[in-house]
């Protein structure tokens, strides 16, 4: 029950922090970096945020 617990939270967490991002750096974002560069900017933010959050949850 925990590990659901989470995951809703990695993923609530997640959209908040991709919109924030996006509704400020949008513009900028788009003119200075490809779009390879988005995904593993992505792809990184995902795997550090997962990484917290299970530390913080103590998930195995």
């Amino acid at each position: 029950m925990r590990r659901t617990y989470s995951s809703i939270v990695l993923l609530v967490g997640l959209f908040i922090l991709t919109w924030q991002i996006w509704t400020r750096l949008h513009v900028v974002i788009m003119v200075t970096v490809p779009w390879w560069g988005l995904l593993i900017g992505a792809l990184v933010l995902f795997i550090v945020f997962d990484y917290l959050l299970h530390k913080v949850f103590g998930c195995q």
